[in-house]
């Protein structure tokens, strides 16, 4: 018996074991030159049938055909328990099955094309129980196979230029090989649940595959055409290049590495990339898995906490998701296209407590963040949560968020305080609900931010030409800094049990002009607290504060919880708040 698998993985050996019977008689092609199938050139003197195992495996390159003629007459021939195609150095055994139809397959419970061997499949059927490819294979017909194995024993290349292929159980794509294997789909439909091996590459350019893919630490896939329709998940631990075509897949889920479905090195890592195409998944999720801080602990130093990562690149294209989740050590960095997320996008890192064993009692706070960057392009989500540790940084692009943009930070860990990161440097973010809570670093230069309704939670927030708000701005123990310029805003809310909120007036100019609050219920207890005001007690000075356009913009009880920290001008002291008939308010001296 020839012995076909050698250095494979051991579920290939176990099938080759169990598809070929030991009683099955050994049939081999002996002539050096090629023919039709049904030629008489059998090493049993006997046409292949059912119960043998067929070799085309002889010296001198050759090519053997199945065709009509053999469907029509010797039909018994198409059926064989095991078929090996493959040839010594210097030499190349093909075997090409032309036009045969549908009607009439070929059958064979293991076919394997090995090392220097071929197969052509042209409007033809083969069916098989496992499909070893160390060879060339090119598929313009129809084949079905419970397993396919591309890189089977040696590395191989399939080729689907058009016809059906089903693979019903696993396909797998690569090897532990020097050599790639490689699948390329350029037509035709196929149906299959695929793992890319390391030294593995799959490459979708047309025509529509339908199944899974896992893609193994050094294996690829590569779309450029064609449509891909996602039925279970894409979990990529290696390469992920995505230039044209369409992933549909509404209710499947995208993770950027796989872990945990895979192992990895503690160090490695996994990047997809988007330079075209759309790619729709009901979930994204990049980065490691979630673990809060109370969940896990670590000896010796923050080295033995995991540390993969997993990385989005979003050139060009569009990135559709119903939910995009970055977990710890997750980043995606938008340059281009578009990124629609239908529900809500969270960064959230995890928090591992490290305890150094060499000092009792002593510990730190291993953080392992998330973050998004955009430089280009559009970012659309309804609600958007950047957690404790992670960040998001816009430096260009326009970000868009219809919802709720909510940040927070964390309580210290071994005195180690753990802020979430929000930096504006360029381009447009809009916000129909902004919420910076106490403990984030919420950062605003260049970058044009415009919100409906923003609230200020023990933090600042600072109030710039790039700044518009024209609903609701409410400060619980928060500040507004106010940098110079003339700002129109909506309404202000004062809250807090109790809490003191205050403004902080620059240098220079500055106006800051609210719509009328006096419909709103401050809480009785929050107290205004206005600092560095240097403007006029009769108005219209350098520094300006109105509420509406005339003195009913604020009920006098509002007014009351007002006051002015040491005033320019004005002797030392906090002054009450009074206001003017055009609304201005001003220390009442």
């Amino acid at each position: 018996m020839h012995k076909v698998v050698r250095n494979f993985h051991s579920l290939a050996s176990i099938v080759f074991l169990l598809c070929v019977p030991g009683v099955a008689q050994e049939n081999a092609w002996i002539s050096p030159a090629g023919g039709n199938w049904h030629d008489p050139y059998w090493s049993l003197g006997i046409l292949p049938s059912s119960g043998q195992s067929i070799y085309l495996t002889n010296a001198g390159s050759k090519e053997v055909e199945i065709n009509h003629t053999t469907a029509q007459k010797f039909f018994e021939t198409l059926e064989m328990d095991h078929l090996r195609i493959s040839a010594p150095a210097g030499s190349v055994n093909a075997l090409i099955l032309d036009k045969l139809g549908m009607r009439q397959p070929v059958t064979t419970g293991l076919v394997i094309v090995g090392n220097n061997g071929a197969m052509v499949i042209d409007r033809s059927l083969l069916e098989a129980s496992m499909f070893g490819v160390g060879g060339s294979v090119i598929q313009e017909g129809e084949v079905s196979s419970d397993r396919l194995y591309v890189g089977f024993d040696t590395p191989g290349q399939y080729v689907l230029k058009r016809g059906t292929l089903l693979v019903s159980q696993a396909e797998s794509i690569g090897g532990n090989y020097n050599d790639a294997s490689l699948l390329v789909q350029e037509g035709g439909t196929h149906w299959a649940p695929v793992t890319i091996q390391p030294n593995g590459e799959f490459q979708l350019n047309g025509g529509e595959f339908t199944g899974s893919i896992l893609i193994r630490k050094g294996g690829t896939f590569r779309q450029q055409g064609g449509v891909f329709y996602n039925q279970d998940s894409t979990r990529v631990g290696g390469g992920f290049l995505q230039s044209g075509g369409a992933i549909v897949a509404p209710e499947a889920t995208m993770s950027v590495p796989a872990y945990p479905s895979i192992s990895f090195d503690p160090r490695s890592s996994a990047e997809a990339v988007q330079i075209g195409g759309i790619n729709e998944h009901s979930n994204l999720v990049v980065g490691l898995p979630w673990m809060s801080a109370s969940a896990v602990s670590f000896s010796g130093g923050c080295y033995n906490v995991p540390d993969h990562r997993g990385a989005y690149r979003l050139v060009d294209g569009e990135l559709v998701t119903s939910a995009t989740l970055l977990e710890p050590n997750g980043f995606i960095d938008q340059s281009g296209g578009h990124h629609l997320v239908r529900e809500r996008m969270t960064l959230r890192s995890s928090i591992y407590v490290v305890h150094i064993r060499q000092t009792t009692n002593v510990g730190v706070a291993c953080v392992r963040s998330p973050g998004y960057h955009i430089s280009g392009g559009t970012l659309e989500v309804q609600d958007l949560s950047i957690g404790a540790g992670a960040s998001f940084v816009q430096d260009g692009g326009k970000t868009i968020v219809n919802g709720t943009l909510a940040t927070s930070g964390h309580a210290t860990w071994y005195g180690l305080p753990i802020p979430s990161h929000f930096n504006l440097l360029n381009g447009l973010l809009i916000v129909s609900n902004l919420v910076i809570s106490p403990r984030v670093q919420f950062f605003q230069s260049g970058a044009k931010l415009a919100v409906q309704n923003v609230w200020v939670l023990g933090n600042s927030l600072r109030v710039t030409e790039n700044f518009s708000c024209d609903g609701l701005i409410e400060l619980r123990g928060g500040k507004l800094e106010c940098v110079e310029g003339n700002q129109r805003l909506g309404q202000l809310m004062i809250s807090g049990q109790p809490a003191v909120s205050s403004f902080s007036m620059p240098e220079g100019k500055c106006a800051l002009r609210f719509d009328d609050s006096s419909g709103l219920a401050w809480d009785t207890t929050a107290q205004l607290a206005i600092e560095g005001w240097a403007g006029s007690l009769t108005g219209g000075g350098g520094h300006r504060i109105t509420f509406g356009s005339g003195q009913a913009g604020l009920t006098p009880n509002q007014l009351s919880q007002i006051s002015f920290i040491q005033p320019a001008g004005l002797p030392s002291g906090n002054y009450s708040a009074h206001m003017l008939a055009n609304g201005e308010i001003v220390p009442a001296f």
